[in-house]
Order: C-alpha cells, then structure tokens, then sequence
C-alpha cells in the first residue's frame, strides 16, 4: 500500500511540475563527480525547475519545487544541497548551513557533493562572522576535493 501512496505521488508531484524535456535526465556520472540527482524523472525535473527559477530570480518558485521533491526523497543528499545553495543565496545562512550538514549525512561517499556542502558552510559561517568556523569549513573542503 505504501509504495501504491510514493507512486501516485511521484506522478502528481511530476505532472505539478510540468514537462520533461530530453536535457533533464540525470547527467552522466564518472568517477570524482557528483552522483545524478535521482533516477527518479519527477525529482530531475522539480531540481531542473528550481535551477532555472533561481536563474530568472524567482526564489520563491524554485523553494516550492525542491521542497516537492524533498517530499519524494526526502534522504536525497542532492535536493538538500540544492536546498542549501538557494538559502545561501536568500541569505538565510543558519538554514543552509544546516541543510548542508544534512546533504553530508546523506552523501554517502560522494566526495564531491560533500566538498560543495562544506564550500555552502564556510559561506554561511563566513556571513556570520566566524571567520574560525569558515576557514575550518573551507579545509575540509579542500580536503575533500583532493
């Protein structure tokens, strides 16, 4: 019953979302890159809505959309990190630097994505005033990207 209740709404949250071109499919992935965003096309295409809202300056449509898509997958460490840009971005700098950490727990080995996770925590701690926390952020991030 339960995966009856994910599909029907992977399908509204996907036909909310409006079409899928062929350019939405998770990009390739080789080794030292970020994992696609999902194999999910309603999740590809709520992230692919909300980059190109950010684009046009449409902060509050882009939030909606990746809030949808955490609704779908709620442990996908990609819509968190998406999630953490736009808040950085709002200069809401608590919330991504939380929503970073939670991309982290989620990340598994991917080394890039937390590399960028940690870049978003040094911004935030940096914007704070934290100038300790930033540069420790920011090492780590090196540390990751090598």
């Amino acid at each position: 019953m339960a995966i009856k209740t994910i599909r029907i709404g992977t399908i509204i949250a996907f036909l909310l979302s409006g079409c899928v071109s062929p350019s939405s499919s998770p990009p390739a992935t080789t080794e030292g890159e970020p994992h696609g965003i999902s194999d999910n096309v309603a999740i590809v295409t709520l992230v692919n809505n909300a980059k190109s809202a950010i684009l046009v300056g449409k902060l509050d449509a882009a939030d909606l959309s990746l809030e949808r898509a955490l609704h779908i997958e709620p442990r996908n460490p990609n819509v968190w990190y998406e999630l953490a840009n736009l808040r950085l971005q709002q200069a809401q700098f608590d919330q991504a630097a939380y929503f970073a950490a939670k991309s982290n727990a989620f990340a598994g080995s991917d080394r890039t994505l937390q590399a960028a996770n940690w870049q978003i925590i040094g911004q935030a701690r940096a914007k704070h005033g934290d100038t300790v926390g930033a540069q420790d952020a920011f090492s780590k991030a090196a540390a990751l990207a090598n």
